[in-house]
C-alpha cells in the first residue's frame, strides 16, 4: 500500500490543481534536490517548487498565504496549509510514526541542507522520526 491522494486530503482538505484520490505517492519529499517519482513535495527548508518538480513530484503542500509560482502546471496537485511546518509534523506523524505499512518512501532533508535521508517507514526508522519530530517541535 501507498499514501495516496485521498490519505494527504484527509488530512488537508483545501486542493487545487488534481484531485485523483487514487492517485499514488511514492515519495514525500522534504527535499527539491532529490528524484522523488510520483512525490507529494514538502517545502519545509527548500522552496524551489519548480526543482521538485523537474524531479519527480506531482503534488506539493504550500503555505496558503504565499502565491503559487505561475508555471506550476495544473495538473499538479496542490495542498494548501496554514503553515507549513505543522503540515510537515502532521504528514510525519501519520505516515512515519503512527502508521508504517505502507511503501511510501519518505525523504528527509536537515535543517543544515547539507543531506537527505531516505528512509522506509519501519520499527528502525520509527526512533528517527521520533528524533525529528523532536527537534522540529524544539524539543531538542
Amino acid at each position: 500500500m501507498y499514501i495516496t491522494h485521498n490519505h494527504i486530503s484527509r488530512l488537508f482538505p483545501d486542493i487545487k490543481g488534481m484531485n485523483d484520490q487514487l492517485l499514488r505517492f511514492e515519495t514525500i519529499s522534504f527535499s527539491t534536490k532529490a528524484k522523488q517519482p510520483n512525490g507529494l513535495f514538502v517545502p519545509l527548508f527548500q522552496k524551489d517548487i519548480e526543482e521538485a518538480y523537474n524531479n519527480g513530484a506531482i503534488a506539493t503542500l504550500w503555505n496558503e498565504n504565499e502565491p503559487l509560482p505561475l508555471t506550476i502546471p495544473n495538473e499538479f496537485a496542490v495542498f494548501y496549509v496554514y503553515d507549513v511546518l505543522e503540515a510537515a509534523i502532521r504528514i510525519v506523524e501519520e505516515f512515519g510514526v503512527n502508521h508504517l505499512n505502507h511503501h511510501t518512501k519518505i525523504i528527509l532533508m536537515n535543517r543544515q541542507k547539507t543531506g537527505e535521508k531516505i528512509l522506509t517507514p519501519s520499527a528502525i526508522s520509527q526512533k528517527h522520526f521520533i528524533m525529528l519530530l523532536d527537534e522540529w517541535k524544539g524539543r531538542v
